[in-house]
């Protein structure tokens, strides 16, 4: 799912993992910021911090990922680390199996 993220929506890696479920709105994604060196910053550009169009499917992945996902506040991160933090990149994989 994330990889699937990653291309259709043509997000940078740091837009990704900096998503929160406040973000998630039904049909599309709110991006307004992204990891920097394991910290949380504005998008990259002005252009980066907009609304990206999602699929059905897309959308649907999304739900089911929060109901299974211990940490479903608006407030936290749609693909966090284990104990809820930014996900680092060594974390990618981790996550990845958590999801399986």
């Amino acid at each position: 799912m994330i990889a699937r993220k990653l291309i259709v929506c043509a997000l940078r890696p740091g837009e990704l993992f900096a998503l929160r479920w406040r973000n998630v709105h039904k049909g599309r994604l709110k991006i307004e910021e992204a990891v920097y060196h394991c910290g949380l910053g504005p998008a990259q550009t002005e252009g980066s911090a907009a609304f990206i169009a999602i699929v059905g499917s897309l959308q649907e992945e999304l739900e089911f990922w929060r109901e299974k996902c211990r940490f479903q506040g608006d407030d936290e991160l749609v693909f966090p680390s284990r104990k809820g933090t930014i996900g680092y990149e060594f974390e990618m994989q981790r996550t990845v199996s958590y999801l399986e």
